[in-house]
């Protein structure tokens, strides 16, 4: 079978449906991971059948890893790059269905792309505040990664594309971080710290929307 450029094909038996088929983009990976459920009384997919059913590529795959979970099996792409997708589900000739995923650049799919970068991360912790006795300490990276997922949930209301950097207590170097902006081609990069001063009156006034924020 010859695919057009930029696809991926993935052969299920016919049992299971397009619902049971979830796909997630581990993007700072560069890895596409696509979770194949199977019922209770159904054994999941294993290594032995995508033996038998190869999964087929002519797209930027750099390594496939088969796993599976009890009901799940778990299919691994390792990319070149980082990539996005549309897909499609339809039986095909030799008894099976089958998914298929066009991959394309990010800025193909979206017109406006932000990066945004939580600061710090990990064993890194950045500025510790401490505003009483009683209250408890305001680590940096904690912060960072509120503001920045607040930020993301605005954006894309307003139908921006928000890849993140991290989205939990991990610390990318600052190559990944900036290797990130580069790849997907983002129209922005906004990397959130938050220093310290000990002269309270200090503060950045910005504008959203027409309203004043501090």
């Amino acid at each position: 079978v010859t695919l057009p450029e930029g696809m991926v094909q993935i052969d299920v038996p016919f049992s299971i449906e397009e619902s049971a088929i979830t796909i997630e983009n581990s993007y700072m990976q560069k890895e596409i991971l696509i979770a194949i459920h199977t019922e209770e009384n159904q054994a999941a997919l294993d290594a032995g059948y995508y033996l038998q059913n190869p999964v087929l590529e002519n797209a930027d795959v750099e390594h496939l890893t088969v796993e599976s979970r009890q009901t799940e099996t778990v299919l691994t792409l390792s990319m070149g790059s980082v990539y996005e997708w549309e897909t499609s589900f339809e039986a095909n000739m030799g008894g099976h269905s089958s998914l298929r995923l066009q991959l394309v650049q990010p800025s193909e799919k979206y017109e406006k792309i932000v990066a945004l970068d939580a600061g710090h991360g990990g064993d890194d912790i950045g500025v510790v505040s401490v505003s009483d006795k009683t209250a408890p300490a305001i680590k940096e990276k904690d912060l960072t990664l509120q503001v920045v997922l607040m930020a993301g949930k605005l954006l894309e209301e307003k139908q921006i594309k928000v890849y993140y950097t991290r989205k939990d207590d991990s610390n990318p170097t600052g190559e990944e971080r900036t290797a990130l902006a580069n790849e997907i081609q983002a129209d922005m990069l906004v990397s959130v710290h938050a220093d310290y001063a000990e002269d309270t009156s200090i503060y950045i006034k910005g504008i959203i929307d027409g309203s004043d924020c501090i």
